[in-house]
């Protein structure tokens, strides 16, 4: 068993105590500043480091979006280009077909023009009798392509070896 003197009086007691408290404040001080020390010098170099990252992969992302927009465009223009080409061209093959299927017999065809712009086609032929020139009118009519068939009436002067001119408007 160990004895203890405490020789020590209640003043002095009192002052040890409050140097140990005030010594532990100082280490818990010198530790706290040391951290606030260590984060202020880390704090700035890691919010460059993510600054420099961040400024890398945002001119990465621009050079790859830029470039795929530009080929996007490129697209675009062609994809125009070619609607434009459609939206002025004309199917004539269905347009032929119906002309030549609405012949009648002993009719025939010596020329065919077509203005497209103005939307007008003029038929040129000769037709044997009169009443085939009359059914390839009402055919023409019929047929859905055309609109305002005209037959001038000095067509119809002769009945039999008919030469003719058809104008029509395109639907």
């Amino acid at each position: 068993m160990i004895i203890r003197l405490n020789l020590l009086s209640p003043a002095e007691k009192k002052n040890i105590r409050r140097e140990r408290l005030f010594s532990f404040g100082n280490k818990i001080a010198a530790i706290v500043f040391y951290a606030a020390v260590i984060f202020s010098v880390l704090l700035p170099i890691a919010r460059y480091t993510l600054q420099a990252q961040l400024d890398r992969i945002t001119s990465e992302i621009y050079g790859n979006t830029y470039s795929l927009n530009q080929r996007i465009n490129g697209i675009n223009d062609l994809i125009h280009f070619v609607g434009d080409i459609q939206a002025g061209n004309r199917q004539w093959s269905p347009i032929l077909a119906a002309i030549a299927a609405n012949l009648p017999d002993r009719t025939k065809l010596i020329a065919l023009e077509i203005d497209a712009a103005k939307k007008n086609i003029s038929l040129r032929g000769t037709a044997g009798q009169r009443d085939s020139l009359l059914t390839l009118q009402k055919n023409l009519e019929q047929s859905g392509f055309f609109s305002a068939v005209n037959l001038p009436v000095q067509n119809l002067a002769k009945k039999e070896n008919i030469d003719f001119i058809i104008n029509a408007d395109l639907r």
